[in-house]
């Protein structure tokens, strides 16, 4: 064992003292069992050592380099498993001069200069408390604004977490922050931490990620943002940003920025702060955490596999509940065009006897209008009840046919209804302006901001006002769930400027709060009508959406195959979504973004529709389809009869999986694991799955394997150890290793398999007739 730490140190850096705390609970371990060679009742003299501290299920310890690490229960676990551990300049302080600026969701960095910041930190000494442990540590700094004294004492307090005892809270402090609240021009302090981690394992997380899995080696900034058109894909990613501040985005863009993340080794960490973060993990054997606030706090944990990780921080973040029976199978069908384009769509469907329509989801329900880039929805939100004239008939007729209608909300209100709209009846951005319940620019006046072009302009509800939050969520039970809407796309959520004035917060700290405030809006509306059966689908997120939020959908991919914005990141994105709580999601089958300017062209194609429909039909827990942002230009669901039966067959397919997945869900709503997982999430000890990224798991039983490119007629299928059946033709895989077979792909029969020994699996075989019975083509 000796020789294994000397040969371990210098290549992970990992703390002298991890082996002496370990075997050191372990004789105490050995002392409670009665044998002739008993360790005596006696605590050794090593237990006395103040560099040792228990608190709750994790021992601390101080060695003589200064390194600060905490064990996971070594004397109880399998394996003594560190959970974390300081390493390099540990901690660093700096009064810093950052400000984010940026409109239209996108957002950048500015003046990261500072005026003070240490130049060492050392900690002096680690005791117990009264219900953890007290370590203390010296900065030194240095620079022209730093107060009189150069050294200044950080206090790190380490408790058991408050919302589960198998996770570490620490809390670092200092003992005078004059530097960072009264600099010329000094915005907040900015807190370094650099926390060790072995070379060899990979890190995954950071909230909703499209297109990376394993972030070794990357940098990734932690902001609430619109995902971008294109987020690398070229020239269309650069062309974009030549148009309009960054809309292109990048490959860490993404509407649900969570400062939390797992290693491979089943250690996990999170800042537990709102305010911007960036996480450097370009070194092989450190991740260099910061965060712009006036004090570092942060959890950490290890546990024996990732999903008991995903489990702890669910019990932070909040656990999903289990949706209404009614959405779980058949087609909700994205749609727009009022009452008569309605009712002709309904009978054509029906009509030819294979589906019956969920429901039909009309984002135009309070009208559109013109803008330089096209139609827009008009953002006041009661109905147009010209455009969908006799709304209450139209709900009771679709009833009868057990149709629902779904529409859209966002916390924006347009500004100019009553100079350009032609019928309304309350324009809601004057009634939220004259109560002040909007947000504020410098001068007091609502802020105003504009979504993709400059004519399109709106205040944002002020959600940090209690007031408004209760107004708008009584416009939302009045106009909405009154109006018997069955659920709604609860949009946006990323726009909130860092130079507002909010009514009692700071956009500093609420910008990446906001996503929370408006789930929690939507959901207080819900809970004012007891509305259990009404489902709002988020994309905006943070800590504690998955608590508020009753569903969340990927957000706006663009119409194309690749990874960076395409098909492939709707299985990253749920990959990465399902450890941070998202257990319940969805995606727009087809994709949302398309693009008809600036010399290029992405438009839905017949191919990459059906594809998505095979994708959702394992993967999504509800399956909607969007007509995107040009409908008359891309191929839609119900474009002719060949699209209707390839919908059919899908949502046929889809609907075999409810059981499966009600069963899943009332786990993840027991645990917190998501339906969606990543192959390593089930398999951590099969390296040759860790970063795959074009299979996913449904759950324990099920491997799917889809086609994600064009013009694709097999897919390598990598298998973990198990015996593995294919759905369409019965044969049976035995993996007694990791093994890759090539299977058929053909459309409407994406490569599915069932564990051999799964008890859903042959319910799911005994219904596939009758998805067979319904063919799709090209």
């Amino acid at each position: 064992m000796m020789m294994m730490m000397m040969m371990m140190r210098p290549c992970c850096s990992l703390p002298s003292t991890w082996w002496l705390v370990v075997v050191v609970l372990a004789a105490a371990c050995c002392a409670a069992t009665p044998t002739a060679a008993a360790v005596p009742a006696a605590a050794p003299a090593e237990a006395a050592d103040p560099s040792v501290v228990n608190v709750g299920q994790f021992v601390v310890s101080l060695d003589e380099d200064g390194v600060l690490s905490a064990v996971r229960n070594p004397a109880q676990m399998p394996n003594p498993h560190l959970a974390w551990h300081s390493t390099g300049e540990i901690l660093e302080v700096a009064a810093s001069k950052m400000y984010l600026h940026g409109r239209d969701g996108m957002f950048e960095t500015k003046d990261d200069a500072v005026v003070c910041s240490s130049n060492s930190f050392k900690f002096t000494s680690l005791v117990g408390g009264s219900v953890g442990a007290i370590a203390k540590g010296l900065l030194m700094m240095g620079g022209d604004g730093c107060p009189s004294t150069q050294a200044i004492e950080a206090t790190w307090n380490l408790n058991t977490a408050d919302f589960d005892s198998n996770s570490l809270a620490v809390s670092v402090t200092l003992n005078d922050t004059r530097m960072c609240t009264q600099g010329q021009g000094v915005t907040s302090c900015r807190f370094t931490l650099h926390s060790g981690v072995r070379p060899m394992d990979a890190v995954y997380g950071f909230g909703v990620q499209y297109s990376v899995w394993n972030m070794k080696g990357r940098v990734v900034p932690i902001i609430v943002s619109e995902q971008g058109v294109g987020r690398g894909l070229e020239p269309l990613t650069s062309l974009l940003d030549l148009v309009s501040f960054k809309q292109g985005g990048n490959w860490h863009t993404t509407y649900g920025a969570i400062p939390y993340y797992m290693t491979s080794n089943s250690t996990s960490f999170f800042l537990n702060h709102t305010e911007y973060s960036v996480f450097d993990l370009t070194a092989a054997d450190t991740i260099v955490s910061t965060v712009y606030a006036n004090s570092l706090n942060f959890v950490v944990s290890a546990e024996n596999t990732p999903l008991a990780l995903v489990s702890e921080f669910t019990f932070f973040t909040g656990r999903m509940r289990p949706l209404p029976d009614w959405i779980l199978q058949g087609p909700i069908i994205g749609f727009y065009g009022g009452t008569d384009a309605v009712r002709a769509l309904h009978s054509n469907i029906t009509s030819l006897g294979i589906m019956n329509v969920t429901g039909y989801w009309l984002q135009d329900w309070t009208g559109l209008r013109d803008t330089i880039t096209g139609e827009r929805l008009w953002w006041n939100w009661e109905l147009d009840d010209q455009l969908y004239h006799g709304w209450s008939e139209l709900v009771s007729d679709l009833a009868k046919d057990g149709t629902r209608l779904m529409t859209y909300v966002n916390p924006y209100l347009a500004n100019t209804v009553t100079k350009h709209k032609k019928h309304f009846h309350r324009d809601l951005f004057k009634e939220a302006a004259a109560q002040g319940f909007l947000v504020k620019n410098s001068k007091g006046d609502p802020y105003i901001d504009h979504s993709a072009s400059p004519d399109f302009t709106f205040g944002t509800v002020d959600l940090s006002n209690p007031a408004a939050v209760n107004w708008f969520s009584n416009v939302i039970q009045h106009n909405m769930i009154e109006a018997n809407h069955s659920g709604w796309m609860s949009d946006f959520g990323e726009y909130l400027p860092f130079d507002a004035k909010l009514h009692t917060s700071d956009p500093s700290s609420f910008h990446n709060a906001f996503p929370l405030a408006w789930a929690d809006t939507n959901r207080r509306a819900l809970d004012a009508k007891n509305a259990s059966d009404v489902v709002f689908f988020s994309r905006s997120s943070t800590f504690g959406s998955p608590a508020r939020s009753t569903l969340f959908w990927l957000g706006d991919q663009l119409v194309t195959f690749d990874n960076f914005d395409g098909l492939q990141t709707v299985l990253i994105g749920r990959m990465t979504a399902g450890l941070c709580g998202h257990s319940l999601s969805h995606a727009d089958v087809g994709g949302y973004t398309m693009v008809k300017e600036l010399g290029v062209k992405y438009l839905r194609s017949k191919e990459l529709l059906y594809r998505w429909m095979d994708v959702a039909a394992v993967i999504d827990v509800i399956f909607r389809s969007h007509q995107g942002n040009l409908p008359k230009d891309s191929w839609q669901v119900y474009s002719d009869t060949s699209a209707l039966h390839c919908l059919a067959r899908a949502t046929r397919l889809h609907a075999l999986f409810v059981p499966y997945r009600k069963y899943l869900m009332d786990v993840a709503h027991g645990y917190g694991y998501p339906l969606v997982r990543a192959l390593w999430l089930q398999y951590p000890a099969e390296p040759k799955v860790a970063d795959i990224t074009t299979q996913v798991m449904l759950g324990e039983d099920v491997l799917f394997a889809p086609a994600l490119n064009a013009d694709q007629s097999h897919v390598n299928v990598t298998f973990p150890p198990d015996v593995w059946t294919h759905v369409w033709s019965g044969q049976v895989i035995n993996a007694t290793q990791v093994t890759t077979k090539p299977f058929k792909a053909p459309l409407g029969e994406p490569p599915i398999f069932f564990r051999s020994s799964s008890r859903w699996l042959q319910p799911f075989m005994d219904g596939l007739h009758h998805v067979q019975s319904v063919h799709c083509t090209m």
